[in-house]
């Protein structure tokens, strides 16, 4: 997972194999585990500080649980930092 210079996060595959395993392995849900994974990679999430988000292309068929975990954590977070 990286941030972009024009405020695009984009995630990559190994950080969705890694919320799957936090909520498989841990019981972590979701937006927990996206979370955590900011938190791993030292992205601080601030209002406007993410423009979009680009999943890997092997989600788009996948069922939209973690999108909808990464946007609402991401709006959580928004809400919490200013």
């Amino acid at each position: 997972m990286k941030l972009t210079e024009n405020a695009v996060l984009i995630i990559d595959e190994e950080d969705v194999s890694g919320m799957y395993c936090y909520r498989d392995r841990d019981g972590t849900d979701f937006i927990d585990g996206f979370k955590f994974e900011l938190q791993l990679q030292d992205i601080v999430v601030k209002q406007g500080s993410i423009a979009s988000v680009q999943f890997p292309e092997e989600m788009y068929n996948q069922p939209e649980e973690i999108k909808q975990a990464v946007y609402t954590a991401i709006k959580e977070l928004e809400r919490e930092n200013g």
